[in-house]
């Protein structure tokens, strides 16, 4: 039932893939500087936080 509700989430990513298995997803992309990486895979986790908002889920911080 969870990858039906998940299922959307890469339609909202502009600039980076996802894979997905279970209850974990990655985003990945690639280009020349690392700076620019930065910028696209924040852009896209702003996304990611914007579907979670808009879906009403939570996402699991990973503890120290």
């Amino acid at each position: 039932m969870f990858l039906l509700f998940i299922n959307d989430l890469p339609l909202h990513l502009h600039h980076s893939s996802t894979d997905m298995y279970a209850d974990d997803s990655t985003l990945y992309t690639s280009d020349i500087t690392l700076s620019n990486l930065e910028t696209i895979l924040q852009k896209d986790l702003n996304r990611v936080l914007e579907w979670c908002n808009i879906n009403k889920m939570n996402l699991n911080a990973p503890k120290n």
